[in-house]
């Protein structure tokens, strides 16, 4: 019960790394959905005044179900580079399968625990040594000395910390109460 209550907290932060997997392209939205790998939706490219009017449209309506894109129906409400990685981006044609959801995280769309912690926690830093070799030679008391190795690998479980991992609401100073 608890797994999926953990869940539900976090499922819009873990439904934002979802995209579609376009096969033929009828369920999916042109322009509200994420469907071409590494951008956004393609609404956020058009223009402000434009984009209201622009509907729900499937991607299979803007091709010709021939692996032809109809390059007139949107060409000019959007900018060359995103152009360019639509036409990188293949074309939906009928008989292929249903589109479906994979995840953001790596090029081939499937879900994997290093690119979910890569996701939240960001890139590793390269480690050069200086830092765990001077922490190691520090000649004070261990419980000061293993705080210290705590706070360079980054797990002192600050207020907003907790707030980011969903522990607390709170991100502020016990102190002070001034946010951090």
């Amino acid at each position: 019960m608890r797994l999926w209550k953990g869940l539900s907290v976090i499922w819009c932060d873990v439904r934002s790394y979802v995209r579609i997997r376009v096969g033929d392209g009828i369920s999916t939205d042109f322009w509200c959905d994420s469907w071409i790998a590494g951008i956004d939706p393609l609404i956020g490219y058009v223009s402000e005044r434009l984009a209201h009017s622009l509907g729900c449209v499937s991607v299979a309506s803007m091709a010709d179900g021939n692996g032809n894109w109809l390059w007139h129906k949107f060409e000019h409400l959007l900018p060359l580079n995103i152009r360019l990685r639509i036409a990188a981006a293949g074309c939906p044609m009928a008989g292929f399968v249903a589109d479906s959801e994979c995840w953001k995280g790596n090029v081939q769309g499937n879900f994997t625990v290093k690119s979910a912690y890569v996701i939240w926690c960001g890139p590793t830093a390269p480690n050069d040594g200086k830092l765990w070799k001077t922490l190691h030679k520090y000649r004070g008391l261990q419980r000061v000395k293993t705080f210290l190795w705590l706070v360079c690998l980054g797990w002192v479980l600050t207020n907003s910390e907790r707030v980011r991992r969903h522990i607390s609401d709170n991100a502020g100073c016990t102190l002070c109460g001034e946010l951090i």
